[in-house]
């Protein structure tokens, strides 16, 4: 198993106290194999295999995300998020190597807070990311609504009325919303 096989292992069966360690490991792997991040920490004067806490990996600045494809390894994305920015801006990208993997650990993510997405009754109203093409929040919504076991689960418009008719019935019938 190679390298990054083993921490995306890790990950999906880290425990809280395992996450300092993981993310020492990652950050380790992202130095030694993101072009982008390994030349952040050599303009930061930052030795990788000095980093011995959690605190102290630095964050690459979003602005890295808007004009350079920051990427681990050499592979094809299945498919490049972007953010929304502000009018006239350059978005952030977010390139995907594997999208079940991410819809994976959102799920997995929700879950440790809440509970399994398939008992929540989800209202998604999101207008403005609706119309744009290649939203992360879009598609983890979509893959929640899929998961809910809940019909009323579902993309609302600009209309307030229609959502909170929905949402005022699934709180008389006592569904979990979200």
């Amino acid at each position: 198993m190679d390298q990054r096989a083993i921490l995306k292992e890790r990950i999906r069966v880290c425990q809280p106290q395992d996450f300092e360690d993981l993310a020492l490991d990652v950050f380790a792997f992202q130095a030694a194999f993101n072009p982008v991040y390994r030349r952040f920490l050599d303009l930061l004067h930052i030795v990788p295999a000095e980093v011995k806490e959690l605190e102290a990996i630095p964050f690459l600045p979003i602005s890295a995300f808007k004009y350079h494809l920051v990427q681990t390894l050499e592979w094809t994305p299945q498919m490049v998020f972007r953010s929304s920015g502000t009018t006239g801006a350059e978005p952030s990208r977010h390139a995907v190597r594997e999208p079940e993997w991410y819809l994976e650990q959102a799920r997995r993510g929700f879950a440790q807070c809440y509970g399994q997405p398939s008992e929540y009754c989800f209202f998604a109203l999101l207008p403005s990311y609706l119309e744009r093409a290649n939203s992360s929040l879009v598609l983890m919504a979509e893959d929640f609504i899929r998961e809910s076991r809940y019909e009323q689960s579902g993309f609302f418009s600009t209309s307030m009325k229609n959502s909170a008719t929905s949402c005022m019935r699934t709180m008389q019938r006592r569904y979990p919303p979200c």
